[in-house]
């Protein structure tokens, strides 16, 4: 895949992506149903564990940009990418503070934070994968 486009469809994802998850951490009381996407299955799941629902968040907004950055030509890219949006998810999370309809808990700053970390060993995976075949 040209360099480009890795690059743009890295940008298009986060941005798209980006804006749900700053939507669902700004919106007063959200809930998985919100996202007419999400099977009902699935948003179910997702209000019955609170906490992993901020994982796949992070990890639905990062993997995507972190595998498609997954080459060797991308690993110092890919390492700018991952802590920008983890940070940016993070302040996000801590904007809650001062958000009265809305809680604010550490474990969610530690999930995101996990978050990125899973991120980052899937684009370097991506990436030894891509050296070995």
């Amino acid at each position: 895949m040209d360099r480009r486009l890795r690059i743009g469809l890295t940008i298009l994802w986060t941005l798209l992506s980006g804006a749900a998850a700053a939507y669902a951490l700004l919106k007063a009381s959200p809930t998985s149903q919100d996202f007419m996407f999400l099977p009902d299955q699935w948003a179910e799941w997702l209000e019955q564990n609170y906490d992993v629902r901020t994982l796949l968040m992070s990890l639905a907004v990062l993997l995507p940009g972190a595998v498609l950055l997954g080459k060797r030509a991308f690993r110092t890219q890919r390492w700018i990418y991952v802590t920008l949006v983890t940070g940016v998810l993070l302040a996000l999370e801590l904007t809650q503070l001062w958000l009265p309809t809305r809680g604010f808990g550490l474990p969610d700053l530690l999930y995101t934070f996990v978050g990125g970390i899973l991120a980052e060993a899937t684009g370097q995976s991506a990436q030894t994968i891509d050296e070995n075949f």
